[in-house]
């Protein structure tokens, strides 16, 4: 009676005790989960892998101790390499085109050189006290410019100044062609008319050249073409080209402004696309072509 009690009250006490309750059934739900995690990452996996997903990291940039904080314990970030600058395209217009103005301030003598201007044909008046030889190239922008300044000398010294020109080429064979044509044209006694034209737009193809000079007035297309397809100016061309290499015009516009002797004309070495009135430029006055020209009329008496 007494043993059968003893076992009794034994079961009796394992059936009330819930320690080995609650801690089987955590042992039961961790094992779940511990499962279906693992699963679940098995498969994230393969779906990432699936899909070919990347993950990139940055890296912080690296730090130097920079110069000035040395010593410091301070540090900056690290220059970054720097980009190669390109190399500038070349310049549109060549050497000697839009040559710097002349040096000399105002009042201060200028080279004087020697030109023969047998042949050309004058612009204002052939007995003026005054002659002034432009070296010039068809293409340069800058004796696009000096034009409407040397029309404004004709108008502001009427009967007094005689202009004429002599080719300087440096555009190569583009502006070697132009002159050509203009003296081809000038055969013709049409030199200005071509010459006027062919600045006003500097367009030197052979389509322009043949248009321009259909535009003029009492020109025989058959011997201009002649002219022009024979290359029957060329050698005068490079003859002017070489004397303004000579007298050291060595760029466009150039002037020789003086009094003329029989077919020579002496006068001083202007250089540039001079403006019609005096300028300044840091601090100092130079010369424009008004006190230039005023001054070679007062020196031809």
């Amino acid at each position: 009676m007494s043993e059968e009690k003893t076992v009794h009250m034994h079961h009796h006490a394992e059936e009330a005790n819930p320690t080995y309750i609650l801690a089987f059934s955590l042992i039961l739900v961790g094992a779940v989960l511990s499962a279906s995690i693992y699963f679940s990452i098995s498969a994230l996996n393969d779906t990432l892998a699936a899909k070919n997903f990347a993950i990139t990291i940055n890296t912080p940039a690296s730090t130097v101790q920079s110069p000035s904080s040395a010593g410091t314990g301070t540090k900056t970030a690290a220059a970054p390499t720097p980009t190669p600058t390109p190399t500038p395209a070349p310049a549109a217009n060549p050497g000697g085109c839009g040559t710097a103005p002349s040096a000399a301030p105002s009042g201060a003598p200028a080279p004087s050189v020697s030109v023969d201007v047998t042949g050309l044909p004058p612009k204002g008046s052939p007995t003026a006290k005054v002659t002034m030889i432009i070296f010039s190239d068809y293409l340069c922008p800058f004796c696009k410019r000096a034009q409407a300044t040397n029309d404004q000398i004709l108008a502001a010294f009427p009967g007094k100044v005689n202009l004429v020109h002599m080719n300087l080429v440096i555009h190569g064979a583009p502006a070697h062609f132009a002159a050509e044509a203009a003296e081809c044209a000038g055969a013709q006694g049409k030199f200005w008319e071509m010459h006027d034209s062919i600045l006003t737009d500097q367009k030197a193809d052979n389509a322009s050249i043949q248009a321009k000079a259909t535009a003029i007035s009492g020109i025989d297309m058959a011997k201009f073409n002649t002219c022009l397809n024979t290359g029957a100016m060329a050698a005068k061309v490079d003859a002017q080209t070489a004397i303004g290499n000579r007298i050291g015009a060595s760029g466009t516009p150039t002037f020789v402004i003086g009094t003329k002797s029989g077919n020579t004309v002496t006068g001083a070495l202007t250089v540039g696309a001079l403006p019609f009135d005096d300028y300044t430029n840091a601090g100092q006055t130079y010369s424009g072509f008004k006190t230039i020209v005023t001054r070679a009329l007062a020196a031809a008496g």
